[in-house]
């Protein structure tokens, strides 16, 4: 996470499919309460709270759910953040984006 410079992962199974999110603000708020060993495994730290939206959603209705969740996944295969729709919107689309041109 430090040396990637992202604040989440998802996590997928051995088929790809996503099973869940490991955030860097859940993974301090557990070594906070001392609530994560070295020892856990990625499956203890997954949120698995994932917001499912397809990639026909508008950008609009897609920044309405980005402001109650974290992140959401499209087509239960991109992870997806307010910083992704941010760089949609001034222009830097990442090659493997849903929206891109």
């Amino acid at each position: 996470m430090l040396s990637g410079g992202f604040a989440q992962y998802p996590v997928k199974d051995a088929e790809g499919k996503v099973l869940g999110v490991v955030t860097k603000s859940d993974l301090l708020n557990k070594m906070g309460k001392k609530a994560v060993q070295p020892t856990d495994t990625i499956k203890d730290l997954i949120n698995k709270e994932l917001r499912n939206v397809s990639s026909t959603v508008t950008l609009n209705e897609l920044n309405r759910v980005l402001v109650r969740n974290q992140f959401v996944l499209v087509d239960k295969k991109y992870l997806v953040t307010t910083t992704d729709l941010l760089k949609t919107f001034t222009g830097f689309v990442a090659p493997e984006s849903p929206w891109k041109a």
